[in-house]
C-alpha cells in the first residue's frame, strides 16, 4: 500500500526532510560532500540542538581538527 500525498507530506514534515528524500531509494539519497551517512545524520541532529550546545560541539570538532592537523605537520 502506498501512502497518500497528504500522509507523505506530514511524514516529511515530521522527519524534517523533503518529499524527494522520502521517495528516493536509499542508494540515491544525496548526502552532499559528506560520504558517511551516519555522520551526516549526527550533524543533522546537532543542528536541532540549542545554540549553546551547538557551539560546544563546534568547539570540540574544531579542537579535534586542529589537533589532527598539528599531528600531521609534526610527522613531516
Amino acid at each position: 500500500m502506498v501512502p497518500t500525498t497528504p500522509i507523505l507530506v506530514k511524514l516529511a514534515d515530521a522527519l524534517d526532510v523533503s518529499l524527494d528524500y522520502l521517495l528516493r531509494d536509499a542508494e540515491d539519497k544525496p548526502i552532499g560532500k559528506i560520504r558517511d551517512a551516519a555522520l551526516l545524520d549526527q550533524f543533522t541532529q546537532i543542528d536541532s540542538l540549542a545554540e549553546d550546545d551547538k557551539q560546544l560541539v563546534k568547539g570540540l570538532l574544531d579542537a579535534f581538527i586542529k589537533k589532527n592537523k598539528f599531528e600531521m605537520l609534526a610527522q613531516n
